[in-house]
């Protein structure tokens, strides 16, 4: 007996665009009857008080009214863009969570992951660099100032903030559930296979004003990937001599790099003939494949993805996270450090680290984006094809340090942060043999940086019989 088939839409979208998808689907063998296209109330996203919890909601409502199964591995999905945020966040509530905020009087115990064969159609995983855009430009360039039911100037603009490139909210969801380990892993083989699919090719005409290397013209191939990593490097212990832990997400995903598909086009929508037909084949694989087949599918997948990349540059989506001790020391969690700068050069005493330095913030580093509501939170765009053509002999490292505001010496040695100078804070080396493994092309690098918070001179105490002392 073949599985149900569940279509979701993405941000400002509606059920009515994905109708041609789910009319060749149906008739192939991934659809084992009409696939059912959930709307979720045709899925309001430009609704500036709708957030995501309240499509985890929605989703979860929508899978009742809708009569679908909730045993483990019933149904397969297909999602795009946004879309992929809200059924990953359902999921983990769903499998995890759900004892914090039980839904539709079904208990308050976790349920089975009722979704066995996911497939991503260019997901927002790790944000968009479109999201922080002015409504000005998201109307007119990329939606055609579309009428809108709760009012024109309406984006959905919470929506709008987990989407935006190094979110709390994509950083915790990453941290939820692809971080798991043991039986809590959702992404894997005997679990939910999950496959992402994106393009290579931006928009044409005014909207390719949205257009940027390295992505399908909303997302970027380095936000979509599901397999990511996660990296902390501690200044707090020892400034002169930090440490560095990194980690893989837990589980597998199956990944691949298409050319000549934009975020549209990964659709089937306006898709050209000669691209259509290799498209819904992949997708219907992606829907068909089973544990068994899952490595081999990844594999190939994997071969896609190296023709692609062969023709232009790869990136990688570095988000980063700094903060100190302070909040540790006070029993209170991480304290933001939202003044600071992530320093890259080389420690060659030849130069000083100004060669490599300069091409890597010009050239290397090609944007960085500050989280609007907390500048703690920065996405850092790196194209690693530059990178590792200038790192490339065996004795050369890349050296990570960071300076942060407020300076102790600016406080008057009140309070701040001891890292202006090399004798004040040491650095990072990344040799080259590790350089891929901490740059790789394609995939979201998480990084916490812990900086150690310095209390210098803020208590006097004067003796009325004693000479004065400063503690």
């Amino acid at each position: 007996m073949q599985r149900p088939l569940v279509i979701l839409h993405g941000y400002s979208d509606t059920s009515q665009s994905f109708q041609p998808l789910a009319d060749a689907l149906s008739g192939s063998s991934a659809g084992g009857g009409q696939p059912v296209v959930v709307s979720l109330g045709d899925y309001v996203t430009l609704n500036d008080h709708v957030g995501f919890p309240d499509l985890l909601t929605a989703l979860d409502r929508a899978w009742t009214h809708h009569n679908l199964p909730r045993d483990e591995g019933a149904v397969n999905m297909v999602v795009h863009s946004t879309g992929a945020l809200v059924v990953r966040q359902w999921l983990h509530w769903l499998t995890r969570e759900k004892s914090r905020s039980p839904l539709g009087g079904r208990g308050t115990g976790p349920e089975p992951c009722p979704v066995k064969n996911l497939c991503m159609l260019a997901p927002a995983n790790f944000g968009s660099p479109l999201a922080h855009k002015g409504l000005s430009f998201i109307g007119r360039v990329l939606k055609g100032s579309k009428e809108n039911a709760d009012g024109r100037l309406q984006s959905g603009k919470y929506i709008l903030k987990g989407l935006e490139l190094a979110s709390p909210f994509t950083w915790s969801l990453a941290m939820s559930d692809r971080f798991e380990t043991g039986d809590g892993q959702l992404y894997r083989k005997g679990r939910c296979l999950c496959t992402v699919l994106v393009g290579n090719k931006g928009y044409d005409g005014l909207a390719a004003m949205a257009n940027e290397d390295g992505g399908d013209g909303t997302v970027r191939v380095s936000t979509a990937n599901m397999d990511c990593a996660r990296a902390t490097i501690d200044f707090s212990k020892d400034p002169q001599r930090p440490t560095v832990a990194m980690e893989p997400s837990t589980g597998r995903t199956a990944f691949g790099f298409l050319e000549k598909y934009n975020h549209s086009t990964i659709t089937g929508n306006e898709t050209p003939p000669s691209l259509r037909a290799p498209l819904l084949e992949l997708i219907s694989r992606a829907v068909t494949v089973t544990d068994a087949g899952f490595n081999a599918w990844c594999d190939e997948l994997q071969e896609v993805t190296d023709a692609t990349s062969q023709k232009q540059d790869g990136y990688q989506n570095l988000a980063v996270r700094c903060v100190d001790d302070q909040g540790e020391a006070a029993g209170t969690g991480d304290r933001p450090v939202k003044d600071y700068l992530v320093e890259f050069f080389e420690n060659d005493k030849d130069s000083g680290g100004g060669a490599l330095a300069k091409y890597f913030h010009t050239s290397v580093l090609e944007s960085v984006h500050n989280y609007s509501d907390d500048p703690s939170l920065r996405a850092l765009y790196i194209n690693t094809s530059k990178l590792f053509k200038r790192i490339d002999r065996a004795d050369e490292t890349l050296e990570i340090s960071v300076s942060a505001h407020p300076q102790l010496n600016e406080t008057n040695q009140r309070v701040g942060y001891e890292s202006f100078t090399d004798e004040q804070i040491g650095s990072v080396s990344i040799k080259a043999d590790n350089i891929r493994d901490f740059f790789a092309p394609h995939r979201t690098l998480l990084a916490t940086i812990r900086l150690k918070w310095s209390s210098g001179r803020l208590f006097d105490y004067r003796h009325s019989t004693q000479p004065y002392r400063r503690v």
